[in-house]
């Protein structure tokens, strides 16, 4: 994991992530298997992620950027028991979890023994996600492990991801694109954490890019667009993959991608939640 101050290695990450997962082992019930992320985009929130994995647990994402009243009809929907949260975001979580439930800081967890064995199985719940919904209230989309240990795989095999892959993560934490983003460590690749909120400042995206490494960036074309627009865009030469998905790639955009990054290989993905991810692929080349 690589941040603008920091990195964590994988034996790093596994031993924070099985501290987490010893504690929330301790305080989940059976029948409440979900548990909410309310985190910022930082290596305490990939952290917190695998820790939820480990212990067998499933992660609901909890983004503080949504309204109040959304992240209340989600904590209530399905059915959360424990929150893992920040210390500087509890003041803001507190007036929104139902009595009786759990709330941890993260950097308060007491540290664990070193020889915990993760908690895992295909059939268990990896994660969930709740849609827009085009009709009546967002619908609650359940991922298994193996479902999305699949969709890792495929883009191993697809793209050659490894650790000399660095992938950024910056799509908002509860959009489904964004967890191949937040999981790419089981591929072996780096997961470089952009600052909260960067997908909507193009320049500082672009800065981000440049300075810690990003090989691989994925967004939707209208990020994609706005990058272009933004003078010396070409810092981000280190590029070598760029995937869209999430709205229409017309052909024009992906010329003008191409050729400002010629040594990128572009790739417009598509796939509805419940798909887990990216269902569909389709490399562009400058030929077609």
């Amino acid at each position: 994991i690589r941040t603008a101050d920091a990195e964590l290695s994988f034996a790093e990450l596994w031993q924070q992530a099985g501290h987490i997962a010893q504690v929330i082992a301790r305080h989940a019930q059976p029948q409440q298997p979900c548990i909410g992320l309310f985190m910022e985009p930082s290596a305490a929130l990939i952290c917190g992620v695998w820790g939820i994995l480990f212990a067998g647990g499933c992660y609901l994402p909890l983004s503080p950027e949504y309204p109040s009243e959304r992240l209340q009809y989600m904590l209530s929907d399905a059915a959360v028991g424990i929150v893992l949260t920040q210390r500087h975001l509890r003041a803001q979580l507190e007036p929104l979890v139902p009595a009786g439930l759990t709330i941890l800081c993260i950097e308060d967890l007491p540290a664990g023994l070193d020889n915990f064995m993760p908690l895992v199985s295909s059939e268990k719940l990896a994660y969930m996600i709740y849609t827009s919904g085009s009709t009546g209230l967002p619908k609650g989309v359940m991922i298994e492990q193996g479902s999305i240990a699949a969709q890792m795989q495929w883009l191993t095999q697809q793209y050659g991801f490894d650790h000399q892959s660095a992938i950024l993560q910056k799509t908002p934490f509860s959009f489904d694109a964004a967890q191949w983003e937040i999981l790419a460590c089981a591929m072996g690749a780096t997961v470089v954490i952009g600052a909260p909120g960067i997908y909507r400042d193009p320049p500082a995206l672009l800065d981000t890019i440049a300075e810690l490494g990003v090989t691989v960036l994925q967004g939707v074309p209208t990020l994609l667009q706005a990058l272009l627009e933004v003078p010396g865009c070409t810092i981000a030469s280190g590029l070598r993959y760029i995937f869209s998905g999430g709205e229409l790639l017309t052909r024009q955009l992906a010329s003008e991608l191409l050729a400002t990054f010629p040594q990128c290989r572009l790739v417009n993905l598509y796939g509805p939640t419940e798909c887990t991810i990216n269902s569909s692929a389709f490399e562009v080349t400058a030929q077609q």
